[in-house]
């Protein structure tokens, strides 16, 4: 028999892991419920979901008033290729396992995520590359893909020199 994500303690699980966003980061919870809880900055906001019961619990990143979003763990592959892994799968199917996960993925978040939390534009040029198209040839010809991967991919990896080179 499967519960239902409530019956998991998702959002108590989840207001006490990531409640860092709003003592550190003066996030607020912009909406709540039994499968998503969103916090919110003046320009960037994470949302936590989980599935209806409970099967797997994600964390989404994104600029307020732009159409950008990812999850966490693209984020984490593209800052570092061992960060990814870090992440786990969030699949949870008891109360205990809900705040274990919740957690470790807000720890996560809390020890990588700082130039997203804070709104760097290089956090966001970092994964903002990755798209459908990069995946799908039939939408756009090789040689067109190849060039616009190549131009994407330079991209990344210039955000990626200004992260690792810091603020200043």
């Amino acid at each position: 028999m499967m519960t239902e994500t409530g019956d998991l303690g998702f959002e108590p699980a989840v207001r006490t892991a990531f409640g860092f966003l709003v003592e550190e980061y003066g996030f607020r919870v912009a909406a709540s419920s039994a499968d998503r809880v969103r916090f919110e900055s003046s320009g960037v906001y994470v949302e936590i979901t989980s599935g209806r019961y409970g099967q797997e619990v994600g964390v989404e990143c994104g600029r307020i008033g732009t159409d950008e979003r990812f999850d966490l763990q693209s984020y984490l592959g593209a800052a570092s290729a061992g960060l990814r892994d870090q992440v786990g799968d969030g699949i949870v199917d008891t109360p205990e396992a809900m705040r274990h996960c919740t957690a470790h993925l807000a720890e996560v978040l809390r020890a990588h995520g700082q130039p997203i939390l804070e709104g760097n534009p290089s956090a966001f040029e970092l994964v903002s590359p990755v798209s459908w198209a990069h995946f799908n040839l039939d939408a756009i010809g090789p040689a067109e893909y190849r060039e616009r991967y190549r131009r994407e991919l330079d991209a990344a990896r210039a955000g990626l020199a200004r992260l690792r080179q810091g603020p200043g």
